[in-house]
């Protein structure tokens, strides 16, 4: 009697792990930024449409999702920072690639290196930053500083969104204070401007 006993423990055992096994898949895919081709800043949050059970990316952009039914394709709903809450359909043939899957996420720009461009032709540039809940004062340093390179300085303090678009922003601005002015700009510019390393 023990015997059948556990020899039908091993078969229920053997037939669950089969089962479930041949139920899900696991969604290997990498999130990243249409601005920089990055990982978009801020926190990734993955999830199956319909679904309640979600998945954070790693530092890198990088999840595993394992879902719950086989299917052809996978609707996944991906809210990353401060971009819009986006749907991508992943399609079953993608789960053997040995990359995973790259995902981008769009953004819509007001601020980029075009208007970076136009701006700076236009005598209009700024430089953006994002120096938290408590915005730093201009001092009379500053006020130099934006007299002299022909620019001004504004703040988001921390209600910036999109800092991906402030950086191809301001990247365009201190590629043109290099060409007009050499590098000698940056001894004195602020290093809160969303960019400057």
């Amino acid at each position: 009697m023990k015997k059948k006993i556990k020899l039908l423990t091993i078969s229920l055992l053997a037939f669950i792990t089969i089962g479930h096994s041949q139920s899900n898949d696991t969604i290997r895919g990498k999130i990243i930024s249409s601005i920089t081709r990055k990982k978009p800043v801020g926190e990734i949050v993955i999830s199956e449409k319909g679904s309640t059970d979600f998945i954070k990316a790693d530092s890198l952009g990088y999840f595993k999702f394992i879902t719950k039914n086989k299917k052809s394709e996978y609707h996944l709903v991906i809210i990353a920072g401060d971009y819009d809450v986006q749907e991508f359909v992943f399609k079953s043939k993608w789960l053997n690639y040995k990359r995973p899957k790259h995902i981008v996420v769009n953004a819509k720009c007001r601020l980029n290196k075009e208007k970076a461009s136009s701006d700076w032709k236009a005598g209009k540039a700024k430089l953006y930053l994002m120096s938290g809940i408590t915005p730093i004062a201009t001092t009379k340093k500053d006020k130099r500083f934006e007299r002299k390179y022909g620019l001004k300085y504004y703040d988001f303090g921390c209600e910036a969104r999109l800092p991906e678009c402030l950086i191809d922003y301001n990247t365009r601005v201190f590629k043109n204070l290099d060409l007009t002015f050499g590098r000698k700009w940056k001894k004195n510019v602020r290093k809160e401007v969303i960019g400057y390393q």
